[in-house]
């Protein structure tokens, strides 16, 4: 188990695996799911819906995977009180707490995601980094309400406020 979350009510938590398995823990009922790889394309790649999922054509599946990635790991997840989301290197989906998919959002960067940190669906940030070690330049965007902020450039080290409003 992996990047081990608690929800701020402390009623889930969510890890995951070396093998792209997440799972999220009711701990009132001792109740869990486990969510395979929204990223391939299979089980977790669904929307949620019914059959109708199914019976979409080829056209229409190859333009949802391009949406998320297909090609991609979960790289990390992050878990509120109603919602958990897993990200993979340039896309994310969010969850909620049966484990039905809601939603995806790519980024379209050169450099992959190295960490996102979420305090609602609207107000995050995002790290993006090479993962070359001879590279350390980063970026840092933070979203709030909607709004996105001038994307901030730094190398090797950052600090954050828990609230998202303050770098250092």
């Amino acid at each position: 188990m992996m990047a081990l979350e608690t929800s701020p009510d402390n009623r889930f938590v969510a890890a995951y695996t070396n093998n792209n398995q997440t799972i999220l823990l009711n701990t009132l009922i001792s109740e869990f799911i486990v969510i395979d790889n929204p990223f391939n394309g299979k089980d977790g790649g669904k929307d949620g819906e019914e059959e109708e999922d199914d019976n979409k054509d080829k056209d229409e599946e190859d333009k949802d995977s391009e949406k998320i990635g297909t090609d991609e790991t979960v790289q990390g997840l992050c878990l509120m009180d109603t919602h958990l989301v897993i990200y993979g290197q340039y896309s994310w989906v969010v969850f909620n707490m049966a484990g039905k998919r809601l939603s995806g959002r790519r980024v379209y960067k050169e450099t992959p995601i190295l960490v996102l940190r979420m305090e609602s669906l609207e107000d995050f940030t995002v790290v993006y980094w090479s993962g070359d070690e001879s590279n350390l330049e980063k970026t840092l965007e933070t979203h709030k309400g909607g709004k996105t902020g001038r994307p901030l450039h730094f190398h090797s080290g950052f600090a954050i406020s828990k609230d998202q409003v303050r770098i250092a």
